[in-house]
């Protein structure tokens, strides 16, 4: 039906590792892992961003650096790099599970990211084609472009949206996904993740609410599907599309530079949101209407999946009979060889037959019978003694 293969269990292998901590434990450190790094990152990019400005203010530097517009969004993708690294550490060592136990298979690869780029433009596509509806925004203005600092965008956002899925739906979604039902983790690591993004600016209850929607989004896509590459291209092509391509602010923030020249009417707050876009009606619509349709996705049955892993031609050995008394085996037909026959006019005269030559032995018998033949009959000798002396 779809491209990605529905699971009735994702986390039956990751149950083979070992429990390090128990399962609030776990909550408790991801959330304030993340928090402190979120936190970091934003005092970190103050105080250097503070250090540059005022370097090039003190030595009268005339150049301008076009990269510290969006020097926030690189200090942030630098730190939450390091995020997913602490993850895939807490599961290779202390849980020892492989990586393939969080939902990360090189078969799944080239599906998760082209899934998640289709997804990502098919939600991003229909909140547009409602602002234009709605008139929110407009499609005027001239493209102004720093071909380097765009390129630092887009690697820094795919970080940014890589790294986070697999801090949370890749290390969280599944050692909480091992020890409790899939549709809690789902709902808990949505939870962990909304709060420890709460240091962005614009930060508010509709902020929150949607922010909540699409962490469960991601979540389900991630279980139903147990491919976390696919969660992850769906966050980092949307903030591609929605903070770079259309400049559109979320959570606060924005790329410098827009791929595509527009203007946001941010005071009609019910389609577009009051600051943001995730505080807008239409954003809570699509989001809502996302999950729906993953829920409603069909669970495929383990017997239809076991006939899918089999080969498409699979050879059946075929059990021989060995019957009690073998028959005896068919006489072999002779074939009869080609007789050559000569002509007749090269055919010879027979040969006169010759009589058959008697030996010398036979003679001597017969000699032998006729002497005693004459010896027994002879009318001469009546006594035997006497013609045998």
């Amino acid at each position: 039906m779809v491209f990605w293969k529905v699971k009735p269990d994702p986390y039956e292998e990751a149950r083979t590792g070992r429990r390090s901590l128990p399962i609030f434990l776990t909550i408790l450190l991801a959330g304030a892992i993340y928090y402190g790094f979120s936190e970091l990152s934003y005092l970190l990019y103050t105080k250097i961003f503070d250090a540059v400005q005022s370097g090039i203010t003190n030595y009268k530097i005339d150049s301008y650096a076009p990269f510290l517009n969006d020097f926030n969004i690189i200090v942030r993708s630098a730190l939450f790099l390091l995020i997913g690294v602490l993850g895939v550490l807490y599961v290779r060592f202390l849980e020892g599970r492989k990586l393939s136990t969080m939902g990360y298979h090189k078969k799944g690869l080239a599906g998760g990211l082209l899934g998640g780029l289709g997804i990502a433009v098919l939600l991003m596509g229909s909140m547009i084609a409602v602002f234009l509806f709605a008139g929110s925004i407009l499609f005027e203005g001239e493209l102004d472009l720093h071909f380097g600092t765009v390129l630092l965008d887009i690697l820094a956002l795919l970080i940014l949206g890589f790294s986070s899925e697999l801090y949370f739906r890749g290390f969280l979604l599944s050692s909480l996904g091992a020890r409790c039902k899939p549709l809690l983790a789902v709902l808990l690591t949505a939870l962990v993740s909304t709060v420890g993004h709460s240091f962005y600016w614009g930060w508010n209850i509709f902020s929150f609410y949607n922010n909540l929607l699409f962490d469960l989004l991601l979540g389900l896509l991630a279980v139903r599907t147990c491919n976390a590459w696919l969660a992850g291209a769906v966050r980092s092509f949307w903030l591609i599309l929605c903070q770079l391509v259309f400049g559109i602010l979320y959570s606060g923030q924005a790329c410098y530079y827009k791929l595509i020249p527009n203007v946001v009417n941010y005071e009609n707050g019910s389609w577009v949101g009051a600051s943001c876009v995730d505080t807008g009606n239409v954003f809570t619509a699509v989001m809502l209407i996302g999950i729906l349709l993953v829920l409603l996705l069909p669970k495929k049955d383990p017997r239809d999946e076991e006939e899918e892993q089999k080969p498409f031609f699979q050879h059946v050995p075929v059990e021989k009979k060995t019957p009690d008394a073998a028959p005896a085996a068919a006489p072999e037909k002779m074939v009869a060889e080609p007789v050559l026959r000569r002509p007749e006019s090269l055919k010879k005269a027979p040969a006169p037959a010759e009589e058959p030559m008697e030996s010398p032995a036979e003679e001597d018998e017969e000699n032998w019978d006729e002497e005693e033949t004459r010896a027994i009959v002879h009318p001469e000798f009546k006594n035997p003694e006497q013609y045998l002396k």
